[in-house]
């Protein structure tokens, strides 16, 4: 009798269903070894505080130059469509620059990674204006080189929070991480302008630099809280956090 094999849509609904069947069977969780950490919970640790903090000093830097770079450049480049080039050419930085990270991340640990991507953005961010006397070319390598930079935390902070806070409630545990996005851009958006007035561009890159350092600093003292939050140890470790 010839063996009859399962059609695709059959071969999909057997594998989530023994999927579920192995999620809804995971051992118990205990105080030694707790694999996933209801919402209620996370906001409690202070670990997740400092990350929460960390995204939110980084965004908030990095949207004070992203949200006004095209401005910015119009104060020497008189070229409109060169400037949508740049913003375009951009784009695409942030998204090849996604799997390099994760690779990094892969490699060395999050914490070495996190912190190098940071530090280059800052840097990137604090000399861009030196972009006014060289020729416009150099100005569209900094920005994508910028885009470069941004979104190694943006790629390496969903891997944390599933590892850190286990599967089972990520989406819920992620959308709470994501929230510094919105208190990051409500600032942002509010103070950026009355920053440009007050201490004009190169006065406002300064204090996107600043902002993102201390981004830096709260990401190098993720290890000290770790070791004092109410995570097990063990977790961090396997991250390579400390």
């Amino acid at each position: 009798m010839p063996l009859m094999t399962p059609t695709n849509k059959e071969a999909e609904t057997s594998f989530w269903e023994k999927a579920e069947k192995s999620y809804q069977t995971r051992p118990a969780r205990d105080e030694k070894h707790r694999e996933n950490y209801h919402p209620r919970e996370v906001v409690r640790c202070r670990v997740f505080w400092t990350m929460w903090a960390v995204m939110t000093f980084t965004y908030m830097g990095t949207a004070i130059v992203t949200n006004l770079f095209k401005a910015y450049g119009q104060t020497f480049i008189n070229d409109d469509h060169y400037l949508s080039l740049v913003a375009s050419l951009s784009s695409v930085f942030n998204a090849a620059g996604r799997p390099f990270w994760g690779m990094m991340a892969d490699r060395f640990g999050f914490r070495i990674v996190a912190v190098v991507a940071q530090c280059v953005l800052a840097c990137l961010v604090a000399t861009v204006f030196t972009c006014e006397v060289t020729d416009r070319e150099m100005f569209c390598v900094w920005v994508c080189a910028m885009y470069l930079a941004m979104c190694g935390l943006l790629t390496l902070i969903p891997a944390l929070v599933f590892t850190l806070f286990g599967p089972r409630y990520f989406n819920v545990n992620m959308g709470l991480m994501d929230s510094s996005g919105i208190f990051s851009s409500v600032i942002t958006g509010s103070v950026a302008p009355i920053l440009k007035e007050a201490f004009g561009w190169h006065g406002l890159f300064f204090v996107a630099f600043a902002v993102i350092f201390i981004g830096i600093l709260l990401n190098l003292s993720l290890s000290i809280n770790c070791n004092e939050g109410s995570i097990p140890r063990h977790m961090y470790t396997d991250l390579s956090l400390t």
